[in-house]
């Protein structure tokens, strides 16, 4: 009798000390996964922070890409007035040289 309880005493501490092992480790275990969570949380967090900052970017780069379209648009414009207000000079001074041409053929 005394044998079979010193054996279950026996037993019964191997097992509580098998349990406490396993219990520390799956401790450890769920420690390290909340730390990997918070890792990759914080990783979410900095690529949620740098899409944004790329996203902000590209918003501007766009902006600026419609501006510079604009600007060219404009300058086209400029280039064709100039254009004109040259030929339209040109006719002006050939206008002028043909009245020229027939005011002294008017005083002959």
């Amino acid at each position: 009798g005394e044998r079979e309880v010193s054996v279950a005493n026996a037993k019964a501490a191997a097992a509580k000390e098998s349990a406490d092992r396993r219990t520390k480790q799956l401790e450890e275990d769920a420690q390290r996964l909340r730390d990997q969570l918070r890792e990759r949380q914080a990783a979410g967090e900095e690529l949620r922070a740098t899409r944004s900052v790329l996203e902000s970017k590209t918003a501007t780069a766009a902006a600026a890409e419609k501006r510079a379209g604009d600007l060219e648009t404009r300058l086209r414009d400029a280039q064709d007035e100039v254009r004109a207000l040259k030929k339209s000079e040109f006719d002006a001074s050939q206008r002028s040289r043909t009245l020229e041409i027939e005011l002294g053929d008017t005083k002959r």
